[in-house]
Formats: structure tokens, sequence, C-alpha cells
């Protein structure tokens, strides 16, 4: 068995197990030992259960206080988690990096800043390059439109008369995974626009197959795409399916979203040390 500390966390219901891995020889990146770990870890009746796993990186160059590495509950790693950079921001401040609340580090998709403050962190995620145009999918003898866009990951924003109203479960997984997405698809958010209301969202997630509480990266995505179409303005507020509120602001400039932030709620479940057996190891001492 490996003992390995973690810290359960979430932010707006978008729940992580967050791993310091500076000193976990155990869990470096190969042979497929992470994948497995992160499946095990994840799974909701024989783990601790979680929609990803978060693992806390020496920052490995100068001007950087960490690195981020991030994998969805399927074992597969992505570029980018809003709600898990802003997870591990608050993780970080609590092991003394950063200064004063204020951090800088790095993930897949590239270095970002953060701000924690009272149980509240932003996040700056970069430049996004303004959407394409609206694109119709043909799905079950039918036809969906949408708008593509990439915020460190790709997302399909779909928007509906009644978010709440949608059948999620049917009706994400042939655009999650259309051939028109690319090989690697696309995670599928639809949206709601409400008069003097935050925006309705409902987020479906690759690598967890399955609708989150909230996604970081689908929110952004989401006030792109809707302010592209002039339907809101920055700052853009939106609830998400745990009923939380995430805000993204940004700058139009040049043809370009500049400066994005996610800024919103994040808390600390729990902490212990998960027992982990890998695969081809004995199940007691010889």
């Amino acid at each position: 068995m490996i003992a390995v500390p973690f810290v359960k966390m979430h932010g707006a219901g978008n729940d992580f197990v967050v791993v310091d891995r500076r000193a976990l020889p155990a869990l470096a990146d190969a042979a497929g030992r992470v994948e497995e770990f992160v499946r095990a870890v994840c799974d909701r009746r024989r783990g601790v259960g979680a929609d990803g796993v978060l693992f806390l990186d020496a920052a490995g160059e100068e001007g950087l206080d960490f690195r981020m590495r991030y994998f969805n509950r399927d074992g597969g790693r992505a570029d980018l988690c809003g709600n898990g950079g802003r997870c591990l921001a608050a993780f970080a401040v609590a092991c003394d990096l950063g200064s004063e609340g204020r951090l800088e580090f790095a993930s897949d998709a590239g270095r970002h800043a953060a701000r924690v403050a009272d149980g509240r962190v932003e996040l700056v995620l970069g430049d996004v390059a303004v959407p394409d145009p609206p694109r119709t999918l043909a799905v079950g003898g039918g036809a969906v439109t949408g708008t593509y866009v990439v915020v460190g990951v790709p997302h399909l924003v779909v928007e509906v008369e009644d978010a709440d109203a949608v059948d999620l479960a049917a009706f994400a997984p042939p655009l999650r995974a259309h051939a028109e997405l690319g090989a690697a698809g696309a995670n599928v958010d639809v949206a709601t626009v409400r008069a003097g209301r935050p925006v309705r969202l409902r987020t479906f997630e690759r690598g967890v197959e399955g609708e989150t509480l909230a996604c970081g990266t689908g929110a952004a995505a989401t006030a792109i795409a809707l302010a592209h179409a002039g339907r809101v303005s920055a700052p853009v507020r939106l609830e998400t399916r745990s009923g939380d509120v995430l805000e993204v602001d940004f700058q139009l400039v040049d043809g370009r979203f500049r400066a994005v932030t996610l800024a919103g709620p994040v808390a600390t479940s729990f902490e212990g040390s998960y027992r982990w057996q890998p695969s081809g190891t004995p199940s007691r001492p010889d």
C-alpha cells in the first residue's frame, strides 16, 4: 500500500482530490501509474470520489510558485481546468506559496496568475481567440447549433430556452464526440440568458463523461460565446448547476478576448490519507 496524503476541495461544487506531489516519487508521471491512481481515487464508491485530481508540482522555472497538472476522473490528462486551478491556488496559499494571496503558476495551457482572498479565488485564464461562427451539427436525425470555443480545452456552447429542462445525459454525448469537433471532441455547455439574473449554465464534461456541478472553463467559454453574439456584456455572472455563481470578466481588444478572468467560491471539504495499492503489487506483505 502507498499512503497518499490529500485534500478534498471544490470550486462551486466542481470537486477535486488535491495532492502535493513534490515529495511523492511513487506518483511520478510514468508508465500509466498516475492514470491508475486517478481512476482509483476518483471512484465515488471505492475511492475518495471526485471529478478529477489536481497535482501540485514543483515550479520548475523562475518566476513561478508551482506547476499544476490536472487529470480527469477517467485518468486522462487535460491542459486546463478553471475551477481546478482556482482550488489549487487556494491549496498553494495554505502551503505557504505565493505572497499575500497572489500566485503565479503554469498549467499545460500556459501561465496563469491567481488571487486568493476570503474563500474566493480569481484566476487569470489568459487571452482567448474570438469564436468561429456558429456551426450546425447533425445529430440523431436533427440538428444542433452551437459555438465552438477553446479556453485551454474545447467547448461547444449551445444557447437554449431553458437549460434546466434539457436532458443533458441524452443531449450532450452525441455532441461531445461529434466527428466535426475532432478526435478529442469537446465539453458541451447549455446556457440560458435571463434578464436581470445570472446566465443559467450546465456542463457535460469530457473525461468525467457526465454533468458536473460546475465547470470553470465552461463558464468562461459560455461567457465569451454569448458576448460575441451580443447576448451579454462583461462582467458575466453565471449560475452553475450547484447554485453557486461564477463571474467571468474580459476585455475585447484587437479581435481577441484579452485577460479573461474566472472568479468564484472555493472550499476545502476534508483531508486525509488515501491507501492506494497499485496493480501488480501483492495485497499483503510476504
